[in-house]
Parts: C-alpha cells; sequence; structure tokens
C-alpha cells in the first residue's frame, strides 16, 4: 500500500543554494551535538526569538536521529528566504502576495490550537492549509502532540493539487512514504488522524542515528550566514 523512503539519508537538493558539481559530493560527518551549535548560531543570526534557539534544534535532531533531513531543511529556511523580514515570514501571505510559504516554526506555533481538532477528525476527514516552506520542520511539533495524546498523526504533502507523499507521526517514531521533494516543497498541507487498521502497514521508525553525513557546501554556506549574516 506504501513505499517507503528511507535508507541512505538525503539532503536537500543544493543547486539553488550555488553549489557547483564538484561540491555536491563533498560530505562531512556531524554528531548531533554539532547539528545543534550550528542550529543555534544560525537561528541566533537569522533573528528568531532567544527562548527559541534550544527547541529548533531539538526539533532539528529529533528529524535527523530518524533519517529525515532537518539540518538540511533548516539551512534551505535560513538562507532562501533571507531576503524577508521575520515579521514578513510568520504572515500566511508572502510579500508577493501568494498564499502559504511561512516559516515552519511560525506555523508550529500557530498549530496548538488546532492539533486537538486535528486528532479528533474522523476516518478520511482531511484538514487541508497551504503549506510552510520546508514542512518537513512541522514533523517534530506533532510528535510533541501526538506522543502524550496516544494518536498518530498522518501530515500529506500536495503540489498543483496531485498528493506527493504522506508521513506518520507518533510521538516518538516516524514514517515518511514518496516524494522526499515534497518534505521541502509543497503548496499544501493535510492533517489527518492515522487509523488503527492502518498501523500494520506503516513502519514507524524510532531514532537511533548519532551521526550524519551533510554536504559540505550547505555547512560552508551555513557558516558564511553565521558569520555575516548573508
Amino acid at each position: 500500500m506504501l513505499r517507503r523512503v528511507f535508507g541512505k539519508r538525503q539532503s536537500v537538493p543544493i543547486g539553488s543554494l550555488g553549489a557547483d558539481s564538484e561540491t555536491e559530493t563533498e560530505t562531512v560527518s556531524l554528531s548531533m551535538d554539532d547539528i545543534a551549535r550550528y542550529v543555534k548560531a544560525a537561528v541566533r543570526r537569522r533573528g528568531y526569538p532567544d527562548d527559541s534557539f534550544d527547541m529548533i534544534a531539538r526539533r532539528v535532531c529529533f528529524l535527523e536521529r530518524r533519517g529525515l533531513p532537518g539540518f538540511s531543511a533548516l539551512i534551505r529556511e535560513i538562507i532562501l528566504n533571507a531576503h524577508e523580514t521575520m515579521d514578513e515570514r510568520i504572515g500566511v501571505k508572502r510579500p508577493n502576495g501568494f498564499e502559504g510559504g511561512r516559516c515552519p516554526i511560525m506555523e508550529s506555533v500557530m498549530l496548538n490550537e488546532h492539533l486537538p481538532r486535528f486528532a479528533a477528525l474522523p476516518e478520511g476527514k482531511v484538514q487541508a492549509t497551504p503549506a510552510p516552506s520546508n514542512p518537513v520542520l512541522i514533523l517534530p511539533k506533532l510528535a510533541g502532540y501526538a506522543g502524550p495524546h496516544g494518536v498518530v498523526f498522518i501530515m500529506i504533502y500536495s503540489r498543483d493539487g496531485e498528493e506527493t507523499a504522506r508521513s506518520f507521526v507518533d510521538g516518538f517514531r516516524v514514517a515518511h512514504y514518496g516524494s522526499t521533494d515534497a518534505l521541502f516543497e509543497s503548496d499544501t498541507i493535510g492533517y489527518a488522524a492515522c487509523p488503527d487498521e492502518w498501523l500494520d502497514d506503516v513502519n514507524l521508525r524510532a531514532g537511533y542515528v548519532d551521526r550524519v553525513d551533510v554536504t559540505a557546501r550547505l555547512v560552508s554556506r551555513l557558516s558564511a550566514f553565521i558569520e555575516d549574516g548573508r
């Protein structure tokens, strides 16, 4: 029923960040502590609230430990959207009038009041909303609610009216099926509660990864941003 996308970890395509064919294949090995330090420095430079630094780092590491590209998504989020102010990143509409694509960290804050309703949706009912940029960064927020409340959420990714992927998340485990590009670029996100009878077909994955290989160009680009804010 579902085609799982795990195995070799995939990071964001980096052509849009100025990489060339030689640097795209070079990688560096980072521990979770390394990633947390980079994330905290980057979000500080970007202007996120001081009390959010640890939370954002935990969420990125949550994804990385489960084989999902949280670090690449965070780098993409910060660098490709640096032309917008943080106030602009909060809004559902972009400065050009396009609806969707706001900061996924801000989006997760807005979800607080809606998660109980999403968890109670009847089978087959999906709550659709304009997708934030890099929607994979929403998954740890869903996990934080799912665990204490004993539910499994489905996040459904769509682009141009077509479903491209699904992620399943409980308190500690994640499974992703379908396009990896959807983790970074979707125009609509749907939230649903997973029916119990589906769980036999969903191979939820707990966190066990301690180190990850990250494209060297991405790390270099992030380091430059931390230094000069560009």
